[in-house]
C-alpha cells in the first residue's frame, strides 16, 4: 500500500501543468470509487469545457439524442432529463438502451411534432448528414444541437495537439494499434511530412485491410511498414477477440489467434522518436516488451490510460522505472470516461 502511494505522489510531481494534474486526480478518484461525477469534474477542467458548456446552456425543453452508439450513450451523463434516442439503425429501433427507448426520426415527429423538442446530434462520423436529415424533416435549425462536430474535433486532436511535443526532422513513428490508418496520417500532418519512417502495428485482419487501403501510396513509396501483428512482452501467439469499431483486443477467450512481437525485437536496430499506443487494455504488457527501446531512445510517448482502472497509476510508474527523466502530461478527448492519453516527454 505504501509503495502505491509513493508511486502516486511521484507521478503527480511529474505532471508539468495544472490541466494534467486536474485530470490525474479526478481520473484516480474515478478509478478508486467508480463515480462518474469525477469524470464530469475532469472534463470541466479541460480545454474543451468552454465549448461543451455553451452547448449545455442551450439545451432546454424535451431532449432527444440522435445516435444511440457509444458517443450518444456517453452524452447521457450531461443531461438531467432525456426523452430517448433517435437512430437510423432499424435493428435497434423500439429497443431500450441505458433505460432509454430508441426511436426513428419519423416516430419522434409523429409523436411529438417537429418543434417542442431539441435534438442533440451525438454521432461524430455522420453528424453533417444527420443534421441535413433533420432539417429536411422540418426540424427548425435552432432545435438542432450538433455535438458531433465537437466530438470530431476532440478525436482529431488526439495524440498530436500538445504544444510541448517537439518535432524531430528525422522522426521514426511507431503506431501500435493502427485501426484505420488515421493516426499515421495525423502524424504526417503534425510533423509536416518531415520523418524518416513509420511502423504501424495492427493485428486485426479487417482493420489491417483498411490500413492497407488508406496507406497504400505511403506503403508503395516505402515510407510506411505495416505489420499485421500484436505487440506484447513476449514473442509468440495469443488469442484475440476480433470486433468492430476498434474494440478488438488480446483476450484468453478470443475468437482468433494472432502473432505477437515485442517492440524491442521488431525495432532492435531502429532509433525510435515517437510511440503511440491504444490497444484496448494491453498497453502495460506491450510497454514491458518495449523496455529497451524506451531506455535506449527515450521516445516521445502517447499512451491511452483509460481501458483499465489501474492504468492511470501503473503505466506512468512503469515508464518512470524505465526512463526516470520522463515528464508527463495528460489530456482527455471525449465527453465521457474514454480517450484519456498520457504523454511522456
Amino acid at each position: 500500500m505504501k509503495m502505491m502511494f509513493d508511486d502516486t505522489r511521484e507521478i503527480y510531481k511529474r505532471f508539468v501543468d495544472s490541466e494534467s494534474r486536474h485530470i490525474f486526480l479526478n481520473r484516480f478518484l474515478y478509478s478508486a470509487l467508480g463515480d462518474l461525477q469525477y469524470i464530469k469534474n475532469m472534463i470541466q477542467g479541460t480545454g474543451w469545457w468552454r465549448q461543451l458548456s455553451s452547448v449545455l446552456q442551450n439545451l432546454h425543453d424535451r431532449v432527444f439524442i440522435f445516435g444511440a452508439g457509444g458517443c450518444g450513450r456517453d452524452f447521457l451523463i450531461w443531461l438531467d432529463h432525456c426523452e430517448g434516442f433517435i437512430d437510423n439503425n432499424e435493428a435497434i429501433q423500439g429497443k431500450y438502451l441505458d433505460g432509454k427507448k430508441v426511436y426513428s426520426l419519423n416516430e419522434v415527429i409523429d409523436e411529438y411534432g417537429n418543434k417542442p423538442h431539441m435534438i442533440v446530434i451525438a454521432n461524430y462520423l455522420h453528424h453533417a448528414e444527420i443534421k441535413q436529415q433533420c432539417v429536411q424533416a422540418g426540424i427548425p435549425g435552432d432545435r438542432i444541437v450538433d455535438i458531433g462536430s465537437l466530438i470530431e474535433d476532440m478525436m482529431h486532436a488526439q495524440y498530436f495537439d500538445l504544444p510541448d511535443l517537439r518535432r524531430d526532422d528525422a522522426e521514426v513513428f511507431v503506431d501500435v494499434g493502427g485501426l484505420n490508418g488515421a493516426t499515421v496520417l495525423g502524424f504526417i500532418k503534425w510533423c509536416q511530412g518531415k520523418y524518416r519512417h513509420i511502423y504501424c502495428f495492427e493485428p486485426d485482419a479487417k482493420s489491417l485491410s483498411v490500413c492497407e487501403a488508406s496507406l497504400s501510396a505511403l506503403i508503395d513509396e516505402g515510407n510506411v511498414t505495416l505489420i499485421g501483428k500484436g505487440v506484447g512482452s513476449v514473442q509468440g501467439k495469443a488469442r484475440f477477440q476480433s470486433a468492430d469499431r476498434g474494440m478488438s483486443s488480446i483476450s484468453v477467450d478470443g475468437n482468433v489467434e494472432i502473432e505477437v512481437t515485442r517492440l524491442d525485437d521488431a525495432l532492435c536496430d531502429t532509433r525510435v522518436t515517437f510511440v503511440k499506443m491504444d490497444i484496448e487494455g494491453a498497453a502495460m504488457d506491450a510497454l514491458r516488451g518495449a523496455e529497451q527501446v524506451i531506455r535506449r531512445d527515450r521516445p516521445k510517448l502517447a499512451i491511452s490510460v483509460y481501458h483499465r482502472m489501474e492504468d492511470i497509476v501503473k503505466i506512468p510508474a512503469l515508464l518512470l522505472d524505465f526512463q526516470p527523466n520522463y515528464t508527463f502530461y495528460l489530456r482527455h478527448y471525449s465527453l465521457s470516461s474514454g480517450e484519456t492519453v498520457l504523454y511522456a516527454i
